[in-house]
């Protein structure tokens, strides 16, 4: 199963206040934070070996999406 990297930014942000609304107060005092790190299943970066590469951030108590920004560096073989 895949899924478009940005589709968890539009869907994430109401499940877990949803969810982060049901933990005790006390927990919800303290800042809770989620990092995705994740690459799109049929995008790349101009190689097809290269997917897409997406890193976003929610948190409490919005976690609208916070976009990383991602250097699509190029791989090098490491020679023996």
């Amino acid at each position: 199963m895949s899924c478009d990297p940005r589709s968890i930014a539009r869907e994430w942000p109401p499940f877990a206040r949803k969810m982060f609304a049901k933990f005790p107060e006390e927990n919800r005092a303290n800042e809770c934070a989620l990092m995705v790190i994740s690459v799109h299943p049929q995008e790349h970066t101009g190689n097809p070996i290269n997917p897409r590469s997406f890193v976003q951030i929610f948190r409490s108590p919005d976690f609208e999406m916070e976009a990383v920004q991602v250097s699509h560096a190029r791989l090098y073989r490491l020679r023996a």
